[in-house]
């Protein structure tokens, strides 16, 4: 049945808060000289089988929210582009400015950045979309000119002309639906000019010829359906006005493991942490040296793997889905081995308090952390040793015996040894005592500290006489173990002191 054409007026386009969803597609299927040919009154378009590969929101704003806000009052701002290339300039954050009057329907501006600086620039000629009422068989043309100054650079201007033929008119069905429309044919021949004046002046056009067909429907504010078609023969867009889809997007292979420093037969759990929803999964595992796990195998999302051989193992993983796939290899990911078997040795057991002692790790299974203790803690670090080092230098600053532990770790865990009385050190040469053999004194001579060095039970009180028998001093030694002489005069004197009910005396020379 004859159907009556539809009019587009000036309330059919786009308004300030209009966010509007569309799908681009691809061509397959789609004939430029078809399309060309395909229209006329009451003619019905069925691009029903269009498959989207994209979707975006067509988002229309204020120019007050946009960010040339200062350059195009009271028009509807919309983002066309985020990046276009210009030969030698490329165009960041491009936008279009709109204006709606009763009668057309033009773009009045245009905003970008070059090398991060914002640009903007009116039309000195507006391009005129649609003059209105739009009614089937309405032919129209007009001119349009933009030019915009590029500070240190030079200037790129945009002119050419534009002819409005609506040549059909009916029904269009698209994966959005079935409306009534028109088709607007329009005709553009345009000139881009890059006018470069440093460091070398040129200039360099690049012609923008094409054929733009867009089908209006009531109330839709944008295209049902635009194809765009350069230089006659070849279809560089297709766009049309759509509702949500799930559109597959090639996924990005990624993958996590739980334990990463497994030991022989551990279970390691592996699993997809891929995006964009993928539906198949393949897995290779080098070297070979493994086992899948709880009924898992190489084509699961997850993966279970025992190990059965020390090494380190790289892991792939492609990940598919129905727009294509992506391989994510991690190399040496998993690390298999043994917790280490601590070992060490000192290169000398006996020694005097001026020697200095070094302690090597020997341990199994290349421990990666190390820590020393020495009991007592009468020694200090020599030759910028620490107790973190795999091998350590002390020196000891006082007799007796000591105990060394080392705690080694790796990846894999942790042991430690501990040897008591590990290393002796002998005392200084000492002072013979009377009446209590396991009391030390030393040195003698002495020039200004004298120690002592008493068993487990004591008085601590030393006195001192000199060699006529008279008492000189008394001291209290049970929290140093020493007594300073060096107020004395030269000479021999005598101590005494108590251990329990053991009295001992012993001569030393000051010096």
């Amino acid at each position: 049945m004859a159907q009556t054409p539809i009019t587009i007026n000036s309330s059919d386009m786009p308004v300030v808060g209009d966010t509007l969803r569309y799908s681009t597609a691809g061509t397959t299927g789609l004939n430029a000289s078809t399309i060309s040919t395909n229209t006329g009154a009451n003619y019905t378009w069925n691009f029903s089988n269009l498959v989207p590969t994209d979707q975006l929101l067509q988002s229309f704003k204020s120019s007050s929210a946009t960010p040339y806000l200062l350059y195009f009052a009271g028009m509807v701002g919309y983002k066309r582009a985020d990046s276009i290339s210009l030969g030698p300039i490329t165009q960041k954050n491009v936008w279009d400015f709109y204006k709606t009057v009763a009668t057309k329907y033009t773009i009045e501006g245009t905003g970008f950045s070059v090398s991060g600086i914002p640009l903007a620039s009116d039309y000195s000629d507006p391009d005129e979309l649609y003059n209105f009422p739009l009614n089937y068989a309405d032919i129209d043309s007009g001119t349009f000119s933009v030019s915009t100054s590029i500070p240190t650079l030079g200037s790129l201007t945009q002119a050419g002309k534009r002819k409005n033929i609506v040549d059909g008119w009916g029904k269009i069905t698209t994966p959005f639906g079935t409306f009534d429309a028109i088709r607007v044919r329009s005709i553009v021949t345009e000139t881009d000019t890059i006018k470069i004046v440093t460091p070398f002046p040129f200039t360099l056009p690049f012609p923008n010829n094409r054929v733009e067909y867009r089908w209006l429907a009531k109330g839709v504010h944008i295209p049902m359906l635009e194809i765009v078609v350069n230089n006659g023969v070849t279809i560089s867009s297709v766009k049309y006005r759509d509702q949500y889809h799930y559109i597959p997007v090639t996924p990005a292979a990624n993958f996590t493991a739980n334990n990463v420093y497994p030991k022989i037969n551990d279970i390691v759990k592996i699993t997809d942490a891929s995006t964009d929803i993928p539906t198949r999964w393949k897995w290779t595992i080098t070297p070979a040296t493994y086992t899948f796990a709880n009924g898992t195998n190489d084509t699961l999302q997850n993966i279970e793997v025992k190990f059965t051989a020390n090494g380190n193992y790289t892991i792939a993983l492609r990940a598919q889905n129905l727009a294509g796939f992506n391989v994510a290899t991690k190399t040496a990911y998993i690390k298999v081995g043994d917790v280490p078997v601590v070992k060490f040795g000192a290169d000398k057991k006996n020694a005097n308090i001026a020697n200095v002692v070094s302690f090597a790790d020997s341990s199994s299974n290349f421990p990666s952390r190390w820590k020393w203790t020495i009991l007592p803690s009468t020694y200090s670090f020599n030759s910028g040793s620490m107790d973190t080092l795999k091998s350590i230098q002390v020196l000891f600053n006082k007799g007796g015996f000591y105990t060394v532990d080392l705690k080694v770790t790796n990846p894999w865990g942790s042991d430690q040894a501990t040897k008591s009385n590990y290393v002796w050190i002998n005392f200084p040469a000492g002072i013979a005592t009377q009446g209590c053999k396991n009391v030390q004194v030393f040195p003698s001579p002495v020039s200004d500290k004298l120690s002592f060095i008493f068993p487990s039970v004591e008085s601590g009180i030393i006195t001192i006489y000199n060699a006529l028998g008279e008492k000189i001093k008394v001291e209290d030694v049970r929290n140093s173990n020493t007594i300073l002489v060096n107020d004395l005069t030269p000479g021999i004197y005598i101590i005494e002191g108590s251990v329990g009910s053991q009295i001992f005396r012993a001569r030393f020379v000051k010096k």
